[in-house]
């Protein structure tokens, strides 16, 4: 969870911009940053994934698809998998005309 104090202030600036944070990826990264950013009093709304039948529950907090979340400008979007895959995310983030958000 240290390695990661280092992004605390860019996250709190990135959340100076949006009042509704969520984690893009209900994994073992998605658990870690979850934990770290509650340390640090920093609260989500959810989780979001690529496909719809992953959606439901995770640790308490709900999962959203992609596809069925309304995007604006109060909605900030934390990437939260593995390097391997963040390509993948910003990829179908930017698809889906989604160009705010930052990556730990």
């Amino acid at each position: 969870l240290n390695l990661y104090q280092k992004f605390i202030p860019s996250v709190n600036k990135y959340k100076a911009h949006h009042s509704d944070l969520y984690l893009y990826g209900a994994g073992q990264r998605g658990r870690k940053y979850l934990k770290w950013l509650t340390v640090n009093k920093i609260e989500i709304k959810g989780f979001i994934v690529s496909e719809k039948g992953k959606t439901g529950n995770y640790l308490g907090y709900p999962v959203y698809a992609l596809d069925d979340i309304q995007i604006d400008e109060s909605i900030g979007i934390i990437i939260a998998v593995s390097e391997k895959l963040a390509g993948q995310i910003e990829n179908n983030l930017k698809i889906h005309g989604i160009h705010d958000y930052i990556k730990i």
